[in-house]
């Protein structure tokens, strides 16, 4: 028994170790992983998790993921995977009647994410739209800005349900109000230059249609 888990049932904790296996349990819609030499800590938005307080380091520890009402699922893990995991501890009765604690992961923060999933957007649409265009300035204010105050929202909201793996609340908070400065800077020089002839001629935009596009409102 994970004694050393007790005093943090029903709290949300921090872990990473190694897949041993996994099983589904009978008559349910769960899986069961089994995690090898894993390191539960307590969350803390402002810290790294290697930094974090220190709960418990187990032998083994039980993982259970309920994957509702999918069928065939496609388990995204390899045996001996390295991976962390975030949830609640909670108590689980044995097949001998005994009892024991595992972690039941609860919905979390997927920031990092969906950080990378917007940076690869923008990528996207830098070299596949052409420079100052008016599609680049509709993308960059009503695709992109939106994302990014979604995100910020979603930063303060998440507390310490942040998982903070690779970077903590100050360097997403950083990353975001850079990527709010530079989007603010893309949409201004493309209404600059739309509203110069010069420059219009110069990038062979026939005329100025930034005008008919609203700009975005933080």
């Amino acid at each position: 028994m994970r004694k050393g888990l007790i005093p943090y049932i029903n709290h949300y904790v921090l872990g990473q170790g190694w897949i041993a296996g996994w099983e589904k349990i009978e008559e349910t819609t769960s899986y069961r992983f089994y995690i090898d030499k894993p390191t539960i800590k307590k969350p803390d938005k402002n810290l790294l998790f290697k930094e974090q307080q220190l709960i418990s380091k187990e032998d083994h520890i039980n993982l259970f993921w309920n994957y509702g009402d999918a069928k065939d699922i496609k388990l995204p893990f390899k045996k001996y995977q390295q991976v962390q995991f975030a949830g609640c501890i909670n108590e689980y009765k044995r097949k001998d009647g005994s009892y024991d604690y595992g972690v039941y992961p609860v919905p979390y923060s997927k920031l990092e994410q969906k950080l990378n999933a917007l940076t690869y957007y923008v990528k996207r649409i830098v070299e596949t739209t052409k420079r100052c265009s008016d599609k680049e300035l509709y993308l960059f204010e009503w695709e992109v800005k939106p994302q990014i105050k979604r995100l910020m929202f979603e930063l303060e909201d998440a507390g310490d349900l942040l998982p903070t793996f690779y970077y903590n609340y100050s360097h997403y908070k950083w990353e975001l109000n850079e990527m709010k400065t530079i989007t603010n800077n893309i949409t201004k020089n493309i209404r600059s230059i739309h509203s110069n002839r010069k420059f219009r001629r110069r990038m062979k935009i026939a005329r100025n249609t930034a005008t008919e596009i609203p700009e975005f409102k933080w």
